[in-house]
């Protein structure tokens, strides 16, 4: 299964969904692809289905340690 730019998602399933499989963060928010309940969309909400292949399994919130680390990075990019 290749993953080119190392995101955490295929690059058959980037293409599939709009995504470029050669940039790890499509819609240049900060947040890998991977990881990005909205990939496609720097300003978009945070919605997602959940993705086991990225470690998701609360209705696009990032769990354990990871979901922590997401959430301080928007907090404080939302305070600038």
């Amino acid at each position: 299964m290749p993953d080119a730019d190392g995101d955490g998602l295929r690059d058959e399933d980037e293409l599939a969904a709009g995504l470029d499989p050669a940039d790890p963060d499509s819609d240049g928010d900060g947040v890998l692809d991977g990881v990005d309940p909205s990939p496609a969309d720097a300003g978009g909400a945070l919605v997602a289905a959940p993705d086991p292949q990225v470690g998701c399994d609360t209705g696009g919130r990032a769990s354990g340690a990871l979901g922590l680390l997401l959430a301080a990075a928007l907090v404080r990019r939302r305070r600038r």
